[in-house]
């Protein structure tokens, strides 16, 4: 098919669109719309999507998707372009050249829609051992879906061209092999659909959920589907009679409005059977009606009249128009019964509050004359971005952490509570949020250091669940600190990311004070007097221009003491070829790598509850008829056994490099596939012996514990080190073995 046939063949659907946007644009550059339209039936001539039809088939069903929202001028034109700078590689076509033909606006909207390829991603992106195509695509999504949002910070179209976009290629999927569907789909399930429920936009969110469902759940979508029309019939008989006499009482009272049944989606009723463990005739709201009149005080009067004629459910009425939900949705919803007991549920709102709810961003957004796209000019629609603002931020701050995703996941996937601080200011919150997401909330200093919190005149724990109408007051101690099991309580994104990050910096000083000790405790053994100059001298040497940074590598175990030392040792000592013969040295071998002083024949044992290892400061102690029991120094029996000062044996260690020595060492991680099997590979490649390794889940946490073979305590350090830099790992630390 030549180019010529290919724009003949698109003729009357550019005359088409061009008439939609005439029917609610009054002032538009038609010669843009058209220039672009033109522009991507050439740049896209030699493409077809897997269905066999010309690929420009798409960006067209893009663009009629956003004129049903009555998007803009520039939208459209954004939409007919948004794939060429994806797509076209050869020649390649780049943000540049569409920002000199179509102008800065247009070329944004592109570039904010237009996919990170793998291509394109950093060198320094982590990808797993064991799945390493599969981590790449993760952190392509990660990034992509990120960029996005980023964009729609800027300009709510970005958004809405992403949806309608998915949209389109979700009603068009099954050309697609099943495992691209699949991931697709999954992908639409987990953040798109979400995503259009968060802002609102109802309509595209419906049927996203129940495409994503017919792909990845066919046989229960079609189950469904088929019961729904089955009982179609029926189930209008029974709406009839209850709108018939609504709106005989409704004119009575002078109150205009529309009444009407309306259908539930699939996938809702899928999540109902499947997620509340309901039979289908079980679900309440299988039936449901809209009440639609026009002023706000209207809501109430027809609330009223619908419990006068039918029986209300007790506990089942909302009100969110006083109270709306986080993206802007305002409606009144009760569940009646009528005279044969059938369940209703009733939505009652006002049109303006109809078309927000359906239509979310888009019912705020769709063309004004004045032109003005930039978020902080259009009331009320901050409101939608709050909360993605502060995802945003909160990922910018703590760019490592690498789980962009899952917050916004866990952002998008929830209901919302209504909680109160002491001064009566509203905090909204995701339901099954505790304490400590509402000290987060409130300011991160609060949140550091919260020990508990009062409701009432009731001190209740961290881990409480919160409810709408609590008052809360936040308790707080300046010694409190994070402890890895607040992030199993917390449901906000604010919470678990300055949570993971505080654990992260504090493990960084841990490391930055074990590390100058190392040094610090060697050249003491070793005699040697030394200044900080030449310290830092050694540290330049690694390539450090900090002190504090060289001691956290040393600490941590990416640079050994032992390479440390050979360049410290000829700067602070006064004749090294003798002190280096000193250090070298071999000791006299001792009972289990322990020496001990002033004893003979007597059976050495390193304790169980502490587990001392070569490098730990330890101590001695007798014990009646069993030997000698090494304990580290800082191991919590020592107080008890410190009393009988008698029993204090001198020791010190004194090992062969072979020897090997138990250790348990526990890791937290966000879970993930493959992390049991890289966390293993990783030991492989460091030839660590694993002993034993169980893992479990815990409120979406890994929870490993491993007990592995070791030489000393710098040795230990530096599995550690090797095992924090995993992808998704929280903390790894060493742990007294449980026997």
């Amino acid at each position: 098919m030549t180019i010529d046939t290919i724009k003949y063949k698109f003729t009357r659907e550019k005359q088409e669109l061009l008439s939609e946007l005439d029917t609610y644009h009054r002032r538009w550059n038609r010669d843009l719309v058209e220039k672009a339209f033109d522009f991507a039936v050439e740049s896209h001539n030699k493409h077809w999507r897997t269905s066999g039809e010309p690929f420009f088939t798409h960006p067209l069903a893009v663009a009629k998707i956003l004129m049903g929202f009555k998007t803009d001028y520039i939208a459209v034109t954004a939409s007919l372009l948004h794939d060429v700078v994806e797509e076209c590689v050869d020649p390649p076509i780049l943000i540049d050249e569409i920002n000199e033909r179509f102008g800065d606006k247009v070329a944004m909207l592109v570039n904010g829609v237009t996919k990170i390829s793998d291509r394109r991603l950093p060198g320094n992106v982590q990808v797993s051992l064991s799945n390493p195509s599969e981590n790449r695509r993760e952190e392509q999504q990660s990034m992509t879906i990120r960029k996005i949002l980023l964009s729609t910070l800027k300009d709510i179209r970005v958004i809405l061209i992403k949806l309608a976009d998915r949209l389109h290629n979700m009603r068009t999927i099954d050309a697609l092999y099943m495992e691209k569907r699949i991931r697709i789909a999954r992908e639409t399930q987990d953040v798109y659909a979400p995503l259009a429920h968060r802002l609102g936009i109802a309509k595209i969110a419906r049927e996203l959920d129940d495409l994503a469902l017919k792909v990845l759940e066919q046989d229960s979508y079609n189950e469904i589907s088929g019961r729904v029309m089955e009982s179609l019939q029926a189930r209008k008989e029974i709406l009839d009679k209850v709108i018939v006499p609504l709106k005989q009482e409704l004119n009575r009272l002078s109150i205009s409005a529309d009444v009407y049944g309306r259908a539930k989606s699939i996938s809702s009723i899928y999540n109902k059977l499947h997620k509340r463990y309901k039979t289908f005739d079980e679900i309440l709201d299988l039936l449901a009606i809209r009440i639609i009149v026009q002023q706000k005080s209207e809501c109430y009067r027809a609330l009223g009249l619908v419990h006068e004629l039918f029986s209300p459910l007790p506990e089942h009425f909302h009100d969110y128009i006083a109270l709306p939900k986080l993206n802007r949705y305002q409606s009144l919803h009760t569940k009646v019964s009528d005279q044969n007991n059938h369940i209703i549920e009733v939505q009652i709102r006002t049109g303006e509050m109809d078309a927000i709810a359906e239509n979310g961003i888009a019912s705020h957004w769709n063309y004004k004359e004045d032109d003005t796209t930039n978020l902080q000019d259009r009331d009320g629609l901050d409101g939608h971005f709050s909360w993605l603002r502060t995802l945003i931020e909160i990922q910018q701050e703590d760019s490592e952490s690498g789980d962009f995703l899952e917050s916004l996941k866990v952002a998008l996937f929830h209901d919302e509570i209504f909680v109160l601080t002491p001064q009566g200011k509203l905090i909204q919150l995701p339901l099954g949020s505790t304490p400590i997401d509402f000290a987060f909330s409130i300011h991160s200093e609060i949140g550091l250091h919260i020990i508990g919190a009062k409701i009432g005149s009731k001190v209740v724990p961290l881990n409480h669940k919160l409810e709408s109408g609590d008052t809360v007051e936040i308790l707080t101690s300046p010694t409190q600190n994070p402890t890895i099991e607040w992030l199993k309580s917390v449901r906000t994104a604010k919470a678990r990311n300055r949570i993971k990050r505080w654990i992260r910096e504090t493990r960084q000083d841990e490391s930055r004070r074990l590390g100058e000790e190392m040094i610090i405790v060697e050249l003491k053994r070793l005699k040697l007097r030394y200044d900080e100059n030449e310290l830092f001298e050694v540290a330049v040497s690694f390539g450090h221009k900090e002190l504090d940074v060289f001691f956290t590598e040393v600490g941590s175990g990416k640079t050994s003491l032992g390479q440390v030392m050979k360049k410290l040792i000829p700067k602070v000592a006064p004749d090294k070829e003798t002190l280096i013969g000193r250090v070298i040295q071999k000791v006299r071998k001792g009972t289990n790598g322990v020496r001990i002083g002033g004893f003979e024949n007597h059976i050495i044992s390193l304790a169980n509850c502490c587990n001392p290892l070569p490098g730990d400061p330890i101590i001695g102690f007798q014990v009646s008829g069993l030997g000698i029991d090494v304990h580290r120094t800082d191991c919590y029996e020592v107080s008890g056994l410190i009393v009988d000062k008698s029993k204090i044996v001198s020791v010190a260690w004194d090992v062969e490099r072979e020897a090997r020595f138990k250790v348990s060492v526990q890791i937290v991680a966000d879970d993930r596939p493959y992390l049991l099997n890289e966390i293993a590979q990783t030991l492989a490649s460091m030839k660590i012996n694993i002993l034993s390794i169980e893992m479990h889940i815990e409120y979406k946490l890994a929870i490993a514990n491993l007990i592995i073979e070791v030489r000393n305590l710098p040795h230990l350090i530096k599995i550690i080190g090797k095992i924090n830099k995993i992808q998704n790992i929280i903390n790894a630390e060493r742990k007294d073995i449980k026997t």
